[in-house]
């Protein structure tokens, strides 16, 4: 699979912001851009909301903030394309058998030759960690390159 993550350089920001203010917990959210079989196109991410159920080893997204967030963003053309959360600082960037489980159940969401992507960060010794992934024709997760992108005006 040859496919790699382009990320805006803002979104970076913001996953760094969003992962050290929940470091002791699992935080997460949407990622919002655009996808094709090739390449995933990140220009925004959403937190996991006001509502939202943090916990050290898991997160409960507020569905009705990522409703609200959602709807802002396709006004914008910008589209869900996956989802990102954070590991605790000491945890590894592995997925976890719950989060293979839940890029497998977003991945049936979608027409499977542009498979959505996942990212987990975490922050530890005072920077931000971070893989993507996405689902393999065969259906196994794989890990992907990303290349950080300077932001459009």
């Amino acid at each position: 699979m040859n496919k790699k993550v382009l990320i805006n350089d803002q979104v970076f920001k913001k996953m760094n912001e969003l992962t050290k203010k929940y470091e002791n917990v699992e935080n997460g959210g949407l990622i919002y851009g655009r996808l094709n079989p090739r390449w995933a196109l990140v220009e925004d991410i959403s937190d996991a909301g006001q509502n939202a159920v943090r916990k050290p080893y898991g997160v409960s997204f507020d569905p009705e903030y990522l409703n609200d967030y959602t709807l802002r963003k396709i006004e914008e053309k910008l589209y869900v394309i996956g989802t990102w959360h954070s590991h605790p600082s000491g945890s590894s960037l592995t997925p976890s058998s719950i989060d293979k489980k839940t890029m497998l159940d977003i991945f049936k969401h979608f027409d499977h030759s542009f498979s959505p992507i996942s990212c987990i960060v975490k922050w530890e010794n005072n920077e931000l960690s971070k893989s993507f992934f996405t689902i393999a024709p065969n259906l196994n997760l794989v890990e992907i390159p990303f290349c950080n992108i300077t932001s459009r005006s």
